[in-house]
């Protein structure tokens, strides 16, 4: 039982009808509404040509409720009228076991239309030769007491996994025109291949890291035969390959190779940024179906375009990538994890970042920094949305909460926090649905939230 909202004593007087009702009372049970009162009638009052009917009703700014009548009567002749009048047997009675006191109940769904609904006690009578009656009685209002929300946060753990992390670089090691041979001291040779040497040995130093692979990819710049140029692609990606190979005592195994004959999407991206009178020809003959050795030959028909193409973008076209591909070990002392938040969260997984979380006090300062740190390094993941999404509601930061939960996803947990962020903000009608399907998921804390929605 919730709360008794009305409990007090009135007289109600009806063209000499007389009747006292006391301990009126709306209590709410649960989902259920409990509606009692004690009626006391003098049935000395009742006259013999009439018939009396008691209805309460709910009364709500667009809804109503008519409650379980109770009827009396004189003479027979009235019993229709009770009929009639919905007036159930148990609660129909004639002037002569007219009992002293009726002790009324009765209990209706609860609806959330029924807060701050009037209770009304509609008293109709009707009598010989048209002779009828209503007045209604205002017995108080039902308000639902205060609503007792202390939101609770369900922060979920991650499915641990492998984690594998690469870097990603480009460098330009430079090659005579035709030549597949590698010269180290060649124009900016010495800093391109120290860059691949330096990120490789990043990997290879560290004793947290695991080297997986080495991936080389080359590309040729288009000018020439196109069969030509494959050559050179794929002499000079193998000549990168064998000189990291043995400069670095490397198993050649874990190197992979690939190459592009002619890298004209460079070249397209090139005239598409240039400002040469005839682009929009260069590029028609670039997006065209023509074979890559005829598009070069209409593209030299171009002179001036393709003198300074030949100058300032052929030679940056000739590009090494690579990826050094390597796994990372896991973590699980939550302090080393919180230190390399701070100084390495790109080697955390999200399941460390929670590990770090839980080894601190949801709502400080540093548990939502965590939080935050793991949604920067996994933005678009759903649980990192909605661990950051219910730790910015703990710190009152419901702007951004209610931006995080859009891409939280639709997991029970991620339904019970869109419910208590409604609730946070008062509008508990947007609250319930989501507060209801998470509660049919069986989350526990839904379901006690659900109660205190309904009342």
């Amino acid at each position: 039982m919730k709360r008794i909202l009305l409990m007090f004593s009135v007289l109600i007087p009806l063209c000499g009808w007389a009747q006292t009702i006391d301990n009126v009372a709306m209590v709410r049970d649960g989902k259920t509404l409990h509606v009692s009162m004690d009626l006391t009638l003098d049935k000395d009052l009742v006259k013999s040509t009439k018939a009396y009917v008691l209805t309460p009703v709910l009364e709500g700014a667009n809804d109503t409720l008519a409650l379980k009548p109770v009827g009396y009567y004189s003479k027979d002749k009235f019993y229709n009228y009770m009929e009639e009048a919905g007036v159930p047997q148990d609660k129909a009675f004639t002037k002569s076991d007219l009992p002293a006191h009726v002790a009324y109940h009765e209990s209706v769904p609860y609806q959330h239309w029924m807060n701050g609904a009037n209770l009304v006690l509609v008293r109709t009578y009707d009598g010989c030769c048209g002779d009828t009656g209503e007045e209604n009685d205002d017995l108080g209002q039902y308000n639902r007491p205060p609503f007792n929300f202390t939101p609770s946060y369900i922060y979920v753990q991650p499915e641990g996994a492998p984690k594998v992390m690469d870097v990603e670089h480009e460098a330009t090691v430079y090659f005579p025109v035709n030549s597949t041979q590698l010269n180290t001291k060649y124009l900016d040779n010495p800093a391109a291949l120290q860059q691949i040497e330096d990120d490789i040995n990043a990997v290879r130093n560290n004793a947290d890291y695991t080297m997986h692979s080495i991936e080389l990819k080359s590309a040729s710049s288009p000018e020439g035969r196109y069969d030509h140029n494959a050559k050179l692609a794929e002499g000079r990606v193998n000549a990168i390959k064998d000189y990291i190979t043995k400069k670095m005592d490397l198993d050649e195994n874990i190197l992979t190779t690939s190459y592009v004959a002619e890298n004209m999407e460079g070249l397209r991206a090139y005239i598409a940024a240039s400002n040469f009178a005839d682009k929009d020809e260069l590029l028609d003959i670039m997006d065209s179906s023509a074979e890559p050795d005829a598009k070069e030959a209409s593209l030299r028909k171009h002179g001036a375009s393709w003198q300074k193409i030949m100058k300032d973008c052929m030679p940056t076209l000739r590009q090494t990538t690579y990826h050094v591909v390597y796994g990372v070990r896991q973590y699980e002392d939550p302090q080393e994890i919180l230190a390399m938040v701070e100084t390495q969260p790109e080697n955390l997984s999200l399941e460390e970042f929670y590990i770090a979380a839980s080894a601190l006090k949801p709502g400080s300062l540093e548990f939502i920094e965590v939080n935050r740190a793991a949604l920067e390094r996994f933005p678009e993941d759903e649980i990192a949305n909605l661990n950051a999404a219910n730790a910015e509601m703990e710190a009152g930061n419901m702007a951004k909460a209610a931006q995080l939960l859009k891409k939280a996803g639709k997991s029970p947990e991620a339904n019970y926090a869109r419910g208590v962020y409604y609730c946070l903000v008062g509008d508990y009608s947007s609250a319930k649905p989501y507060v209801d399907a998470a509660a049919e998921a069986g989350i526990q804390e839904a379901i006690e939230l659900q109660d205190e929605l309904d009342r």
